[in-house]
């Protein structure tokens, strides 16, 4: 850093070998002094600062706007576009409709050359929204889990979307079981 003090008035002529006139002294007026303490250590010639190099590429307040938004854009796809997401409420878990269904079930027991049968009605309804292909039924027959009958009746039809399927099925019981029926889809 320089002080006024220790600046030095210096006068220049410049004196060409062909011409016989010297150029003339610039007036004292165009001298201008600089009372910033911090000049860069430079001093103020003829009232011009000596040319610094240019700068070259973007200004500040570009180069500031730019690298913001670089690093916005970097934050939301790192994960920060969950804070702008509207939260989910937790929902109780919904009990959803079976894909097949089993719907008016209903059994009778006749007797057949000396034994009983029991016939098994009812309606297979498709809640999907696929055509589905029927998996085979398993019938258990009785309330005791000891002396419970269990078949297997294969079916194989195709159901359409919302489509219902009537059964009838006839499966040979002993004579005193009971005639309760409970249905199922193999899986």
């Amino acid at each position: 850093m320089t002080n006024k003090e220790d600046a030095i008035d210096v006068e220049f002529e410049t004196v060409k070998k062909d011409d016989v006139q010297a150029v003339s002294k610039p007036a004292p007026s165009s001298v201008k002094t600089t009372d910033t303490p911090d000049d860069g250590g430079q001093l103020a010639v003829f009232g011009k600062m000596p040319n610094k190099k240019k700068q070259s590429g973007m200004s500040l307040p570009v180069f500031t706007f730019l690298a913001a938004i670089c690093a916005v854009a970097a934050f939301y796809l790192a994960g920060g576009r969950v804070l702008f997401d509207k939260p989910q409420p937790v929902a109780a878990p919904q009990v959803s409709q079976p894909l097949l269904e089993f719907q008016n079930i209903s059994t009778n027991r006749l007797a057949r050359d000396g034994s009983d049968v029991l016939t098994i009605e009812a309606t297979i309804i498709n809640n999907d929204k696929i055509a589905r292909i029927l998996p085979p039924v398993i019938v258990h027959i009785g309330d005791d889990p000891k002396t419970k009958r269990m078949f297997r009746i294969n079916r194989g039809e195709t159901l359409n979307p919302g489509e219902r399927l009537m059964f009838t099925n006839s499966l040979p019981v002993g004579k005193g079981s009971s005639d309760k029926a409970e249905l199922t889809f193999a899986e």
